[in-house]
Parts: C-alpha cells; structure tokens; sequence
C-alpha cells in the first residue's frame, strides 16, 4: 500500500456507522501487518495502531482485535507511515512512544496514574 494513498485512514465513519470502504481497507492493512510485523511471526500479535489510550500501553494485540479497535476507534492521528509494520517513511515519529509524546501534547498531557484510567476505561 502507497503511504501516499491514505485518506481512507481518518475517513471512518458515514452518519455514525463504519464505511464499507473504511473495513475493506482495515482488512488490508491486517493483511500488510501480517505480512511484515515480525511479531506477528512469532507471536501473532501487532500493534494495535487505534485511537484508544489504553491500546498504547499493550504492546501486542491479536489480529482480531485489532481490527475491531481501528473499526470502533480510528486510527492514531497522523500515522500515514506504517513503520511499526515495515514501512520506510520520514513523515511520522520512528515509533509509538514518540508518536504517543505529539498526541499528549495535543490533548494536553497523558497522566497515567490508576484512577485515571479507570475513569477512562471503555471497556
């Protein structure tokens, strides 16, 4: 996949419910992470690249989940390089700790303290 092509990624909904382009893309890019993740390999997990705050702190999800978390959630803001899968590309962070740093700043910090979280639970 082009990183050229994808304004699918935050194209997600149409009158609240998920696009059908939207999921036939996810499926792609399930299929591209598999195919390139090297804990898929061994593990059969890959980052889970959703727009949930808990997701970045699970290192590895299993493949279904992470497409019914990109499905419900989005994708992160401004990952249009996959690079968690493969991808060369200089236009976003190197990985999802500094991509999760310009999220924070644009949400005005991250605290992980345990009561924050649980008001913060979606679960």
């Amino acid at each position: 996949m082009s990183s050229t092509s994808r304004d699918w990624m935050y194209n997600r909904l149409d009158n609240g419910y998920v696009r059908i382009e939207f999921a036939a893309k996810v499926k792609e890019f399930i299929s591209f992470a598999k195919q390139h993740c090297p804990t898929y390999q061994s593990e059969r997990k890959i980052r889970c690249p959703c727009n949930f705050k808990k997701c970045r702190l699970v290192p590895y999800l299993d493949v279904e989940t992470v497409e019914h978390h990109i499905c419900r959630y989005g994708f992160v803001r401004g990952y249009h390089s996959w690079y968690e899968y493969g991808e060369n590309g200089d236009e976003g962070p190197q990985n999802f700790h500094e991509m999760d740093s310009h999220i924070d700043a644009d949400v005005g910090g991250y605290d992980p303290t345990p009561y924050r979280e649980m008001l913060h639970n979606d679960s």
